[in-house]
């Protein structure tokens, strides 16, 4: 991967890191997922979700709002 990418979060449950990336691109903010889950056992390892550098301040406001509720 880049350099330029950050990982913002990282979740046990990929459905929650998909559902995040998908709030982020409604705000235009590309984002990556990574899959490190053990695909022999998937209760093991996590998924994470990267943004660009230059969009981390953005992408973390609009989680943040999202968690929120508002």
């Amino acid at each position: 991967m880049e350099k330029d990418w950050v990982k913002i979060m990282s979740d046990a449950s990929p459905a929650n890191i998909l559902l995040m990336q998908g709030k982020l691109l409604e705000q235009d903010i590309h984002s990556v997922v990574i899959d490190k889950k053990d695909h022999a056992y998937q209760m093991f390892g996590e998924s994470e979700l990267y943004v660009h550098r230059s969009q981390v301040v953005m992408a973390l406001h609009t989680l943040n709002t999202y968690g929120s509720g508002d």
